[in-house]
């Protein structure tokens, strides 16, 4: 009989131990990737540069500005259809606004999961932004947030972008395939990846 309330305790106390355990394991696992509401990027040129969810006040402007640069200035109603993307539901498509120097230069969307690893489905900068590395910057954090041993990365670009293709190939993607008359008739777009070995 006086053994019975020592083995209670120590049934207790593993089953304490345990769930200790796993509470400790599930604060070392990192959180799922692209799904935190804010990224620090860090400094460009002294400047801080990061990443902010996406909100209903940034779409409509940011979605205003994009529209009028390539490529979306020569898709039909790119605005409207910008403004859905940044908006709509869609559990699998992460969505940024990029701040520069405190001012909104830009978005990023990316699909997670995709086709064994993440899409990047869309990076748009305002000009005043572009040249300066915050690309280079948000495509190398795109890389590294990616879950560990993801070896693809996606992106399509239209083939008249000349400068993002170049861009692209310079970071180490390849071009897989044409997708013609994707988003319009006579408008294709490539598919690039960068594959890690």
């Amino acid at each position: 009989m006086k053994t019975a309330p020592a083995i209670t305790r120590t049934i207790s106390d593993k089953a304490h131990d345990k769930a200790h355990s796993l509470t400790r394991k599930s604060q070392q696992m990192p959180s799922p990737s692209y799904q935190a509401n804010q990224y620090d990027l860090g400094t460009i040129n002294n400047t801080s540069l990061h990443l902010q969810v996406m909100t209903k006040t940034q779409s409509p402007l940011l979605a205003s500005d994009l529209s009028k640069i390539i490529p979306w200035r020569k898709i039909p109603h790119a605005e409207n259809a910008l403004q859905s993307h940044f908006l709509n539901n869609d559990p699998a498509l992460n969505r940024f606004a990029i701040y520069y120097n405190n001012s909104c230069v830009g978005a990023i969307s990316i699909r997670a999961p995709w086709l064994k690893g993440p899409y990047l489905e869309l990076l748009g900068l305002l000009p005043s932004s572009q040249g300066i590395g915050i690309g280079s910057a948000i495509l190398s954090w795109f890389e590294q947030e990616a879950p560990p041993k993801t070896r693809n990365f996606w992106l399509l670009c239209s083939d008249f972008n000349t400068p993002a293709l170049k861009f692209y190939e310079t970071a180490g993607y390849q071009q897989i395939t044409a997708i013609e008359d994707l988003y319009m008739q006579g408008l294709n777009d490539i598919l690039m990846r960068k594959h890690i070995t």
